[in-house]
């Protein structure tokens, strides 16, 4: 099962900072998509790291049971 976190509003819409969902060879367009219905992530402005590295959620990127997914608001850095 691939892990999923939620960051700030992003948490507070989902209801939850985390869940464990069984994801396996999903594109992560798709699982973002899911996301979005799901949910309604895609009134919010995020970034996606898989795994501890930043992604494009747009690409094709084959997710993978083992994964961690981080979804957050953008930052800005000082």
């Amino acid at each position: 099962m691939a892990l999923i976190r939620y960051f700030g509003q992003i948490a507070e819409a989902t209801g939850c900072t985390r869940e464990k969902v069984c994801i396996a060879n999903i594109n992560l367009k798709d699982l973002m998509d899911r996301l979005n219905e799901q949910y309604g992530l895609e009134r919010f402005q995020k970034q996606i790291a898989v795994n501890q590295v930043l992604v494009n959620p747009n690409k094709t990127y084959l997710i993978k049971d083992s994964d961690e997914i981080v979804i957050l608001p953008p930052y800005a850095g000082g």
